[in-house]
């Protein structure tokens, strides 16, 4: 009986994931001008077989020799550079403007309706600016969504892909675990 239930618990014990983690070009992330950290794309493949579920922490304990960082800092780090780039900081100015010549032009119509008119035309190309800005804003979406976040869990022969971010480093090194 105890032979048994060896067996039956030794599928367990093969079951590894493979997580290979290579640095992505940090062109990748130039555009957001983020130089505090770097993107990587980190492989996972389930080598045994039984079904295994991974947590992200299993997965950054695995690979902490690249230095990883968490998803929410991370989150935070891409939002607070894409506000703050050059196409970021337009867009807030653009977006201000509009609201403001609205008032503008309801104060100002009243006074003088030359004037008035005039600003009308005027704030009529405010919103298609605000419009072509917004294209040239930098966006996060490729990087959160594919985020190391929740639970992985892996088939027997299963896949899967997840971005994480890690300290700069110079010279850095695909790296491979077993977990």
């Amino acid at each position: 009986m105890r032979l048994l239930l060896a067996f039956a618990f030794l599928p367990c014990l093969w079951s590894q994931v493979t997580v290979a983690c290579t640095p992505a070009p940090l062109a990748v992330v130039r555009s957001l001008h983020v130089k505090e950290m770097g993107p990587w794309e980190c492989f996972l493949r389930n080598d045994g077989p039984a079904t295994r579920t991974l947590n992200p922490e299993d997965v950054e304990i695995g690979v902490l020799a690249i230095r990883p960082i968490s998803p929410a800092t991370a989150s935070i780090i891409l939002n607070d550079h894409q506000s703050h780039s050059a196409a970021g900081r337009v867009l807030k100015i653009l977006t201000i403007a509009g609201q403001a010549s609205g008032v503008v032009l309801a104060l100002v119509s009243k006074a003088n309706a030359g004037l008035g008119t005039a600003l009308a035309f005027g704030t009529g190309f405010v919103p298609q600016a605000i419009q072509i800005v917004q294209g040239e804003v930098p966006s996060t979406t490729p990087f959160v969504t594919n985020l190391l976040t929740g639970q992985i869990t892996l088939a027997p022969g299963g896949t899967a892909t997840r971005m994480i971010f890690c300290a700069k480093q110079k010279n850095p090194q695909p790296i491979m675990v077993k977990l």
